[in-house]
Protein backbone atom coordinates (compact mmCIF):
# COMPACT_ATOMS: atom_id res chain seq x y z
CA UNK A 1 0.00 0.00 0.00
CA UNK A 2 1.70 3.21 -0.85
CA UNK A 3 2.70 5.09 2.53
CA UNK A 4 0.27 8.54 1.56
CA UNK A 5 -2.34 5.88 1.91
CA UNK A 6 -1.24 4.92 5.39
CA UNK A 7 -0.06 8.03 7.28
CA UNK A 8 -2.11 11.23 7.06
CA UNK A 9 -1.21 13.75 9.67
CA UNK A 10 1.66 15.84 10.69
CA UNK A 11 3.37 16.12 14.23
CA UNK A 12 5.65 18.55 14.39
CA UNK A 13 5.34 19.20 10.70
CA UNK A 14 4.70 22.70 10.68
CA UNK A 15 7.44 25.07 10.78
CA UNK A 16 5.45 27.62 11.69
CA UNK A 17 3.56 26.10 14.40
CA UNK A 18 6.69 24.37 15.68
CA UNK A 19 9.63 26.40 15.82
CA UNK A 20 12.80 24.71 14.62
CA UNK A 21 11.28 21.47 13.43
CA UNK A 22 9.85 21.47 9.86
CA UNK A 23 9.63 18.43 7.48
CA UNK A 24 8.92 17.22 4.02
CA UNK A 25 8.19 13.98 2.79
CA UNK A 26 8.77 12.77 -0.85
CA UNK A 27 5.96 10.20 -1.58
CA UNK A 28 5.62 7.44 -4.17
CA UNK A 29 4.98 3.62 -3.69
CA UNK A 30 8.20 2.61 -2.75
CA UNK A 31 10.24 5.43 -0.90
CA UNK A 32 9.37 8.37 1.69
CA UNK A 33 12.18 10.67 2.72
CA UNK A 34 11.55 12.96 6.15
CA UNK A 35 14.06 15.60 6.30
CA UNK A 36 14.46 17.49 9.79
CA UNK A 37 16.03 20.52 11.21
CA UNK A 38 18.67 20.21 14.13
CA UNK A 39 17.73 19.85 17.67
CA UNK A 40 14.60 17.81 17.30
CA UNK A 41 13.81 14.89 19.53
CA UNK A 42 11.07 12.98 21.31
CA UNK A 43 12.58 12.17 25.40
CA UNK A 44 11.52 12.62 28.74
CA UNK A 45 14.77 12.47 30.59
CA UNK A 46 14.83 10.22 33.50
CA UNK A 47 17.47 11.84 35.44
CA UNK A 48 15.43 15.21 35.49
CA UNK A 49 12.01 15.05 33.33
CA UNK A 50 13.36 17.30 30.61
CA UNK A 51 10.80 17.12 27.78
CA UNK A 52 11.64 17.04 23.92
CA UNK A 53 8.61 16.36 21.75
CA UNK A 54 9.62 18.22 18.68
CA UNK A 55 10.45 16.18 16.11
CA UNK A 56 8.27 15.21 12.86
CA UNK A 57 6.23 12.43 13.08
CA UNK A 58 4.19 11.73 10.04
CA UNK A 59 1.14 8.70 11.30
CA UNK A 60 -2.07 8.07 11.55
CA UNK A 61 -4.22 7.05 14.49
CA UNK A 62 -4.81 3.28 15.35
CA UNK A 63 -7.43 1.71 17.82
CA UNK A 64 -6.72 -1.73 17.57
CA UNK A 65 -3.97 -4.45 17.12
CA UNK A 66 -1.60 -3.98 14.74
CA UNK A 67 2.02 -4.12 13.26
CA UNK A 68 4.01 -1.32 11.52
CA UNK A 69 7.45 -2.21 9.60
CA UNK A 70 9.99 0.04 7.01
CA UNK A 71 13.20 -0.46 5.88
CA UNK A 72 14.82 2.31 7.28
CA UNK A 73 17.86 3.80 5.73
CA UNK A 74 19.05 7.38 8.04
CA UNK A 75 21.97 9.81 6.88
CA UNK A 76 24.19 10.29 9.94
CA UNK A 77 25.45 12.82 10.38
CA UNK A 78 25.98 13.81 14.15
CA UNK A 79 25.12 11.77 17.01
CA UNK A 80 21.75 10.52 18.36
CA UNK A 81 20.57 11.22 14.13
CA UNK A 82 17.96 8.35 13.57
CA UNK A 83 14.96 6.99 11.98
CA UNK A 84 12.43 5.53 13.95
CA UNK A 85 8.85 4.13 14.48
CA UNK A 86 6.70 5.45 17.17
CA UNK A 87 3.70 4.65 18.64
CA UNK A 88 2.17 7.14 21.21
CA UNK A 89 -0.55 7.10 23.29
CA UNK A 90 -0.17 10.54 24.99
CA UNK A 91 3.08 12.76 26.15
CA UNK A 92 3.97 10.44 28.47
CA UNK A 93 3.10 6.89 27.48
CA UNK A 94 4.81 6.03 24.17
CA UNK A 95 7.67 3.86 22.01
CA UNK A 96 9.98 4.44 19.99
CA UNK A 97 12.23 2.02 17.92
CA UNK A 98 15.10 3.78 15.91
CA UNK A 99 17.92 2.66 13.33
CA UNK A 100 20.17 5.64 15.66
CA UNK A 101 24.24 6.58 15.49
CA UNK A 102 24.81 6.10 19.21
CA UNK A 103 26.70 7.82 21.34
CA UNK A 104 28.81 4.95 21.43
CA UNK A 105 30.42 5.89 17.82
CA UNK A 106 28.41 3.22 16.07
CA UNK A 107 24.53 2.50 14.59
CA UNK A 108 22.32 0.18 16.27
CA UNK A 109 18.98 -0.37 16.89
CA UNK A 110 17.81 1.60 19.82
CA UNK A 111 14.86 1.04 21.99
CA UNK A 112 12.49 3.87 23.96
CA UNK A 113 9.54 2.87 25.74
CA UNK A 114 8.09 5.71 28.09
CA UNK A 115 6.00 5.50 31.02
CA UNK A 116 6.37 9.31 32.60
CA UNK A 117 10.01 9.02 32.02
CA UNK A 118 11.41 7.49 29.01
CA UNK A 119 14.31 4.77 29.41
CA UNK A 120 16.89 4.11 26.85
CA UNK A 121 18.34 0.71 25.60
CA UNK A 122 21.46 0.35 22.78
CA UNK A 123 21.50 -2.67 20.84
CA UNK A 124 24.17 -4.62 19.02
CA UNK A 125 26.17 -2.74 16.93
CA UNK A 126 24.76 -2.66 13.31
CA UNK A 127 27.56 -2.69 10.14
CA UNK A 128 24.87 -1.87 7.49
CA UNK A 129 23.50 1.27 6.37
CA UNK A 130 19.89 0.02 6.26
CA UNK A 131 18.06 -2.45 8.60
CA UNK A 132 14.25 -3.62 8.98
CA UNK A 133 12.23 -2.44 12.05
CA UNK A 134 8.85 -3.48 13.40
CA UNK A 135 6.73 -2.55 16.11
CA UNK A 136 3.70 -4.65 17.43
CA UNK A 137 0.75 -4.10 19.47
CA UNK A 138 -1.89 -6.91 20.82
CA UNK A 139 -4.10 -5.64 23.60
CA UNK A 140 -1.47 -3.72 26.00
CA UNK A 141 1.22 -6.23 25.01
CA UNK A 142 3.62 -4.58 22.49
CA UNK A 143 6.87 -6.30 20.73
CA UNK A 144 9.63 -4.16 19.11
CA UNK A 145 11.59 -6.07 16.54
CA UNK A 146 14.49 -5.60 13.79
CA UNK A 147 16.12 -7.50 11.02
CA UNK A 148 18.78 -7.43 8.25
CA UNK A 149 17.35 -6.16 4.89
CA UNK A 150 15.92 -8.71 3.36
CA UNK A 151 12.89 -9.54 5.93
CA UNK A 152 10.47 -9.75 3.06
CA UNK A 153 12.14 -12.41 1.77
CA UNK A 154 12.00 -14.74 5.01
CA UNK A 155 15.22 -13.00 6.71
CA UNK A 156 13.98 -13.83 10.47
CA UNK A 157 13.37 -11.25 13.05
CA UNK A 158 14.88 -10.54 15.92
CA UNK A 159 13.19 -9.58 19.53
CA UNK A 160 14.61 -6.12 20.75
CA UNK A 161 11.89 -6.25 23.40
CA UNK A 162 8.58 -7.39 24.89
CA UNK A 163 6.39 -5.08 27.13
CA UNK A 164 3.21 -3.84 28.60
CA UNK A 165 2.09 -0.29 27.92
CA UNK A 166 -1.09 1.82 28.19
CA UNK A 167 -4.51 -0.99 27.85
CA UNK A 168 -5.73 -2.55 25.08
CA UNK A 169 -8.35 0.30 24.22
CA UNK A 170 -5.77 3.00 24.28
CA UNK A 171 -6.51 5.08 20.92
CA UNK A 172 -2.19 5.47 19.21
CA UNK A 173 -0.65 7.90 17.18
CA UNK A 174 1.33 5.43 14.92
CA UNK A 175 4.37 6.21 12.15
CA UNK A 176 7.33 7.27 11.35
CA UNK A 177 9.69 9.83 13.19
CA UNK A 178 13.11 11.46 11.97
CA UNK A 179 15.60 13.02 14.91
CA UNK A 180 18.91 15.30 15.22
CA UNK A 181 18.84 15.92 18.46
CA UNK A 182 22.74 17.29 18.83
CA UNK A 183 23.28 18.76 15.34
CA UNK A 184 21.95 20.63 12.61
CA UNK A 185 19.42 18.59 10.62
CA UNK A 186 19.45 14.92 8.86
CA UNK A 187 16.92 12.89 6.47
CA UNK A 188 15.64 9.52 6.61
CA UNK A 189 14.54 7.10 3.75
CA UNK A 190 11.44 4.71 4.69
CA UNK A 191 10.82 1.89 2.12
CA UNK A 192 8.57 -1.15 2.18
CA UNK A 193 6.15 0.41 4.30
CA UNK A 194 3.72 -1.97 5.67
CA UNK A 195 0.68 -1.66 7.92
CA UNK A 196 -1.24 -5.12 9.19
CA UNK A 197 -1.50 -7.46 12.06
CA UNK A 198 0.91 -8.39 14.47
CA UNK A 199 2.45 -11.94 14.77
CA UNK A 200 0.80 -14.57 16.31
CA UNK A 201 3.23 -14.90 19.05
CA UNK A 202 4.28 -11.77 19.81
CA UNK A 203 7.89 -12.58 21.58
CA UNK A 204 9.49 -14.86 19.15
CA UNK A 205 7.57 -12.16 16.10
CA UNK A 206 5.79 -14.70 13.78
Amino acid sequence: MPALQLFDTWMNGDAGAIVGAPATADDDTSATTISCTGRVDVFIDPKDRRTVANAPLWYRTEAGDFSLSATVRPRFVTTFDAGALLAMIDDTHWVKLAFEFTDLGFPAVVSVVTQEFSDDANGQKINAETVRLRISRRGNLWALHWADVGTSTGAPWRMLRYFRLGEPGDTVKVGLLTQCPTGTGTSVEYTDIALGEPPADMRIGR
